[in-house]
């Protein structure tokens, strides 16, 4: 197995949001996708659901004119050859003042035969409202 650059992945994927490159974010995630937040945990099973999440965050960001996300990767742990746990802090700005405080989230990824790490869960501090896709912060 390859090993993964955890920043460097989210640093792609982050990207891929300011870039709404659904392509390259899609690649990034591994269906069923599991989303937990603090209101709520969310099964994402389709295609049809991530664009839904992917078009709402990034219209979130737009209507926030947040124009930054810097995404800090803390620490990896491999749990097996081809399974890693990330955990990283996520700060949201508009210029220099932050949209939310900073939250702290954790991911799995799986890195597949064809040599890609993909995201298949996500436990983020995000407080947002409870309904998918996660289009706000409460």
């Amino acid at each position: 197995m390859p090993a993964v650059n955890f920043q460097q992945w989210l640093d792609r994927v982050g990207t891929s949001l300011f870039d709404g490159d659904f392509d390259t974010y899609r690649d990034s995630i591994l269906l069923p996708l599991t989303v937990a937040t603090p209101n709520a945990t969310h099964i994402v099973d389709d295609d049809a659901g991530l664009l839904q999440g992917f078009t709402a965050w990034v219209d979130m960001m737009k209507g926030l004119e947040i124009d930054s996300m810097i995404r800090i990767a803390r620490d990896v742990e491999q749990l097996g050859a081809a399974l890693i746990v990330g955990r990283y802090e996520t700060e949201l700005l508009r210029g220099a003042t932050r949209v939310v405080e900073p939250f702290a989230s954790s991911m799995q990824l799986r890195c597949g035969d064809d040599g890609l790490w993909r995201c298949f869960s996500v436990t983020s501090g995000f407080r947002a409202a409870a309904s998918w896709p996660i289009d706000r912060p409460k």
